[in-house]
């Protein structure tokens, strides 16, 4: 492992056998252009779905007012890794924890559907709860209502022009938008906030 910018596979003596999938370094003109993040947050093996093989997951930091932290999930079979869900958005932040103690454990990452301003990465938040499943990461939502809950009182404040007057008119549809889909998930019916980044993004079209 390399707590850099990148994460690579070496032997037992340290030596360079392989970059992970999508964790290659590359550079354009001395510049480096791409890589997993600018700073290594944390990594650890943890059992997922408690089938007695780890994963590896790791979050990153981008520098920057955004607060970007990427994260990555790798599963590892016949001696390789292969990158079964990558996450990045502003204000992120990810835990891995069992949240139904249940023996699966779930990933749980908190963003802002903004990263432009401080009061769209204070208010427009928003958590998906991942399961890894037969191989494959799915989100759950919908299975923890409790954790919507708590978005409740953002979104409610939000949606008060005097809290908002500056921006009351422009993003009031996506405060109701937030406020709908965490109520469908604490009512048991699944929902993400993907259409409530579209309104978002439709203000600047």
């Amino acid at each position: 492992m390399y707590s850099g910018t990148g994460l690579i596979l070496t032997d037992k003596n340290n030596v360079f056998i392989s970059w992970l999938p999508e964790s290659e370094l590359i550079y354009s003109k001395g510049i480096q252009i791409k890589s997993l993040g600018d700073v290594l947050d944390w990594w650890n093996f943890e059992d997922l779905d408690n089938d007695n093989n780890k994963e590896l997951v790791a979050q990153f930091a981008i520098t920057g007012t955004a607060g970007v932290h990427p994260f990555y999930l790798y599963s590892y079979q016949n001696e390789k890794f292969k990158l079964l869900l990558k996450l990045i958005e502003a204000r992120s932040s990810a835990e891995v924890i069992d949240l139904d103690n249940d023996g699966i454990k779930e990933i749980v990452y908190k963003y802002a559907l903004s990263g432009s301003g401080n009061r769209e990465r204070e208010t427009l938040r928003w958590k998906d709860i991942w399961r890894l499943e037969n191989g494959k990461a799915i989100k759950v939502n919908n299975q923890f209502p409790a954790e919507y809950k708590e978005l409740l009182p953002i979104y409610n404040k939000s949606l008060t022009s005097e809290y908002n007057a500056d921006f009351y008119q422009y993003d009031y549809m996506v405060y109701e938008c937030l406020k709908e889909k965490a109520e469908l998930n604490i009512s048991g019916r699944f929902a993400d906030a993907e259409d409530c980044r579209e309104i978002y993004n439709d203000k600047y079209k």
